[in-house]
């Protein structure tokens, strides 16, 4: 009986991993990714407190990608996930929005336009589900990550109109270490037997950052916290080792 249950439990093993397929990914990452910052107040004294108001910034981000794939409808062609892709990203983003500060928190005394310089690496667990396809060689997917960054973040003060000097602030350059999440929908286009193209909107949260520590001659009641978001427009070639 212990010999027939045995044998049974192997060849249900045997048959589901034949009935599956494994392969190695690896992916480069190209694409556009637009700033969303919501800049706290900025606490110059118990008397002074100023608003930002902020322009978003667009710029280009890279990245690369190695992931392992788990195909669960090898040799049936059906059911809603076909298959899911687990595995490691790293992505590198770096830009400078900016935007008006009122003085008093008042738009009468918009006197600086402020300066906030960005540069961003993420490492993230990265699980993906590719769905069923709605053309042949055409999948929609979704995807989440989580994981940690590093941030390098500046924050300075310009005059708007010549002749105005006293009251610039200076920070100098903080390294913040975030705990970050990121989600995503996209399609795949697969090209040929090893390459696949990929096109995907991601979100991703990196959490509230804060600008400073300031130079010495600066005082200010304390340093300026900024919630940091990244909206990607995103482009990926893979290869899989099949």
């Amino acid at each position: 009986m212990k010999k027939s249950i045995g044998f049974i439990l192997a060849s249900f093993v045997c048959c589901n991993m034949q009935a599956n397929a494994y392969a190695l990914q690896t992916t480069l990452y190209g694409g556009i990714s637009s700033t969303d910052l919501d800049m706290g107040l900025l606490h110059i004294s118990s008397e002074e407190t100023d608003t930002l108001h902020n322009r978003n910034d667009s710029q280009g981000t890279i990245g690369v990608g190695l992931g392992w794939q788990y195909d669960f409808n090898q040799g049936n062609g059906f059911g809603l996930i076909n298959n899911v892709i687990v595995g490691l990203n790293y992505f590198h983003f770096k830009a400078e929005p900016h935007g008006i500060v009122w003085l008093y928190g008042l738009p009468q005394f918009a006197s600086f336009d402020y300066h906030l310089s960005l540069r961003t690496n993420r490492w993230l667990l990265n699980g993906q589900a590719e769905l069923f396809s709605f053309w042949q060689t055409i999948h929609p997917y979704v995807e989440a990550g989580i994981g940690v960054s590093n941030i390098r973040s500046q924050y300075w003060e310009l005059p708007r109109e010549s002749g105005v000097a006293e009251g610039n602030l200076i920070f100098s350059t903080r390294t913040n270490h975030q705990l970050v999440y990121s989600l995503g929908a996209g399609i795949k286009k697969q090209l040929s037997p090893n390459w696949i193209l990929s096109l995907a909107y991601n979100f991703t949260d990196f959490g509230t950052i804060h600008a400073g520590p300031y130079d010495a001659d600066v005082v200010i009641q304390q340093p300026l916290d900024v919630d940091v978001k990244l909206h990607t427009a995103l482009l990926g070639l893979s290869y899989q080792w099949v």
